[in-house]
C-alpha cells in the first residue's frame, strides 16, 4: 500500500475506533487525524511536526513506524530543513574540557595574596632598608638608624658604683662606743660618732625655666538693661477685629486674618480691644503667648505702668 492516509484509516477502522476516540487517547487534534487519513497537506502544520504526529498515531494504531515514515516521505516529500540531519554531525575527536570554576577561584585568591604581599613589602616601614638594598643594585650603605631597627639595643649598665668590702669599710665609719666601765666613769649616756659619706662629683641640675604667667584679660561685663514701657505682640489664629490704643492714641483699628502678627509699644498705657478673643494670642513683654479669651467673645485688655511694674486690667468692653 503506497497511500499513507489509506494505511492509517484502514488500521483505525480495523480497531473499531472513531476519530473522536483516537483524539482522546492520542491527544492529537481530530482535524489533524482526519487530514492525515485524507492526505490533505494544506490542513497540516509543518512537516517536521507532521512527522511526530505520524509516529505517535502509528504507534497507537499498531502500524509499522518505518513504513509510515517512508509513506510520509513519498506522500509529502522531505522537509526543507532536513538537509542537516543528525547523522551529519560528527562527534569531536577530543571532548572539550571547560575550565573548572575552582581554578578560576584559586587564581583570584593567588592574585589577591600577591597584591597584599606587594603592598606590605612596599609600605611596611621596617622593610625600607631591604628595599633600598634591592633597588640600589647591590649592598647599599645602610644607615645606622636603619640597622638599629634590626639589632637589639643594649641597655646601659647601671650607674650604681660597686664597692669592695675594704672600700666600704673605709668609706663608712661605723659608730663606736666606749667600754661600759668608761661610760659609767665618764657619765656619758651614749657615744656619738660621725659617719663619713663618700663624696662624689655632684651633677649640675637643670635650671627650671619659668613660663611667663598669662596676663589676665578683663572682659567687659554686660550691663543688664531693664526693658521700659509696654511691649505687646499679637498673633492671629482666626479672623479678629482689633482696636489698639497706645498712650491714649489709637494706633490700629481693623480686621486681621489668620497668620498675621503685629507689635505695639507704649510708655504708660496700652489697650487692646478684640472682637474674637479666642483667635487673638497676646505676648506681653516676652511672656508666654495666651489667648485673650473665648472664641467669638469681645474682650478688652489694659496695661498700666506703675513704677517698676506693669499692671494688667480687664475692663468691660
Amino acid at each position: 500500500m503506497n497511500d499513507l492516509g489509506a494505511l492509517l484509516r484502514q488500521a483505525r477502522e480495523s480497531m473499531g475506533v472513531t476519530l473522536a476516540q483516537a483524539e482522546q487517547e492520542t491527544h492529537i487534534r481530530q482535524a489533524y487525524l482526519q487530514a492525515l487519513e485524507e492526505n490533505r497537506r494544506d490542513a497540516l502544520p509543518d512537516l517536521v511536526y507532521v512527522r511526530g504526529l505520524v509516529t505517535n498515531y502509528s504507534r497507537y494504531l499498531g502500524v509499522d513506524e518505518a513504513l509510515a515514515k517512508e509513506l510520509l516521505q513519498s506522500t509529502y516529500g522531505r522537509p526543507e530543513n532536513e538537509s542537516h540531519s543528525i547523522a551529519s554531525y560528527q562527534p569531536l575527536s577530543e571532548p572539550l574540557h571547560l575550565p573548572k570554576r575552582g581554578w578560576a577561584t584559586a587564581l583570584v585568591v593567588l592574585l589577591l595574596v600577591a597584591v597584599i604581599a606587594g603592598l606590605g613589602w612596599w609600605f611596611w616601614p621596617d622593610l625600607k632598608p631591604w628595599r633600598d638594598w634591592l633597588f640600589s643594585g647591590g649592598p647599599a650603605r645602610l644607615t645606622q638608624r636603619s640597622l638599629a631597627r634590626f639589632t637589639p639595643t643594649q641597655r646601659p649598665e647601671s650607674a650604681t658604683a660597686t664597692f669592695t668590702v675594704a672600700e666600704a669599710a673605709t668609706a663608712y665609719a661605723l659608730p663606736t662606743t666606749e667600754p661600759m666601765a668608761a661610760q659609767e666613769n665618764s657619765g656619758v649616756s651614749e657615744a656619738t660618732a660621725t659617719v663619713a659619706l663618700p663624696t662624689s662629683a655632684a651633677l649640675p641640675l637643670p635650671t627650671p625655666t619659668t613660663r611667663p604667667s598669662p596676663t589676665p584679660v578683663v572682659l567687659p561685663t554686660a550691663t543688664a538693661t531693664r526693658e521700659t514701657g509696654i511691649h505687646v505682640n499679637v498673633a492671629i489664629t482666626s479672623a479678629a477685629w482689633l482696636r489698639v490704643t497706645a498712650d491714649g492714641k489709637i494706633v490700629y483699628e481693623g480686621t486681621l486674618q489668620p497668620g498675621e502678627k503685629k507689635d505695639w509699644v507704649a510708655q504708660q498705657t496700652l489697650e487692646v480691644l478684640s472682637g474674637n478673643a479666642g483667635g487673638t494670642l497676646l505676648t506681653v513683654n516676652g511672656s508666654q503667648p495666651a489667648p485673650m479669651g473665648g472664641p467669638g467673645v469681645v474682650v478688652r485688655k489694659l496695661w498700666l505702668v506703675k513704677g517698676d511694674s506693669i499692671v494688667e486690667t480687664t475692663p468691660q468692653p
